[in-house]
């Protein structure tokens, strides 16, 4: 008698029975929907990746905004108010090559610009400067550091050096010059301030 037609099993209503033991071949439709599954999990982790990159640029872009400028006009190479300018004058040697100065705003009242950035090559920030922008009695604050200021730094790092191992004809020169600078800047001054104009928008 076949098994498979034994009066336990036998009618036309009842199901095959499987072998037991035995797996059932695995068919060509679940060999493509382990391979969906594996797009859908590499697409998963492609959409967390992007909303992470998007999380760093956000983070980029606010940073930036706390300088005072937005990282879309620093890369279309526009400042503030106008075309960004760069300053090129520096230039030479392995570091100042690999500097940039722009300058983020156009000039003010007096012809001058007030705000200006240093970047290394890649385009990350390593300074700004903000100028004092209008007269201290005018606007009724101090929003920004002189050029004085920086004519300090400048001396005090070349004095530096010329007590060290490095001093030379060179860095004399031009601490020469920038305390014959310091020394007519200071001049202005007091020449304002015996005009009774110093921190006014007067002449």
């Amino acid at each position: 008698m076949n098994p498979e037609r034994s009066p336990e099993n036998s009618g036309t209503g009842d199901p095959p029975i499987q072998p037991s033991g035995e797996e059932v071949p695995m068919t060509t439709l679940s060999l493509k929907d382990r391979r969906i599954d594996t797009l859908e999990l590499e697409l998963s982790k492609t959409q967390t990746e992007l909303a992470r990159a998007d999380q760093e640029a956000a983070e980029l872009k606010s940073r930036l905004l706390s300088l005072g400028r937005t990282y879309g006009r620093m890369t279309v190479g526009v400042a503030e108010d106008g075309p960004r300018r760069n300053i090129v004058s520096h230039k030479l040697g392995d570091l100042n090559n690999k500097l940039s100065i722009a300058v983020l705003d156009v000039p003010g009242p007096g012809g001058a610009n007030h705000r200006y950035a240093i970047l290394e090559e890649e385009g990350e920030i390593l300074a700004v400067i903000n100028f004092q922008k209008g007269a201290v009695k005018d606007v009724g604050e101090i929003n920004g550091v002189s050029d004085e200021c920086l004519i300090a730094v400048g001396i005090d790092r070349l004095t530096a050096f010329q007590k060290g191992p490095f001093y030379c004809t060179e860095n004399a020169e031009a601490l020469a010059a920038l305390e014959k600078a310091m020394y007519w800047l200071k001049k202005r001054t007091q020449d304002r301030f015996n005009r009774n104009v110093e921190g006014k928008s007067e002449r």
